[in-house]
């Protein structure tokens, strides 16, 4: 007992058979050809005016401030190691030998400052250390 639609597909009631009328009457399907890309393309920005590689990173930086999204890939056939940073809507791209460069690359693109090993500063002593330091300490610590 079942209920047909106008276009011939069964349904268990006239309800649904007259729902699918009307949702297949309001949608007219177009031709593949014509359809719009309603999704806007996302660019990397080479080759824009919002492509800032020819100036150094230092530059870009202080002009631009330091990079919200960094990309770094690596090109097994050229064998070289590709950072892209973004600066606000500017496009910084760069190509590195090694990973090493690239990462400090990174680093300067965030605006972090390298610090060196040896460059760590000495804490400075206050009188509690140095009456910490000046009592026995026990062998255990805590002791």
């Amino acid at each position: 007992m079942g209920v047909r639609s106008a276009d011939g597909t069964p349904f268990h009631s006239a309800s649904r058979a007259k729902l699918h009328d009307e949702m297949s009457s309001s949608k007219k399907p177009e031709p593949a050809g014509e359809k719009e890309d309603k999704k806007p393309q996302l660019k990397d920005g080479k080759g824009t005016e919002h492509d800032v590689s020819k100036m150094k990173i230092e530059e870009v930086v202080k002009q631009h401030g330091p990079a919200h999204e960094i990309h770094s890939m690596h090109d097994h056939a050229a064998n070289q190691h590709i950072v892209h940073s973004i600066h606000g809507e500017k496009h910084h791209h760069s190509s590195h030998d090694t990973a090493g460069d690239a990462h400090a690359h990174m680093g300067k693109a965030i605006g972090a400052e390298m610090q060196s090993q040896d460059e760590k500063p000495e804490p400075e002593e206050t009188p509690d250390t140095e009456v910490a330091m000046s009592q026995p300490q026990p062998a255990i610590p805590g002791m």
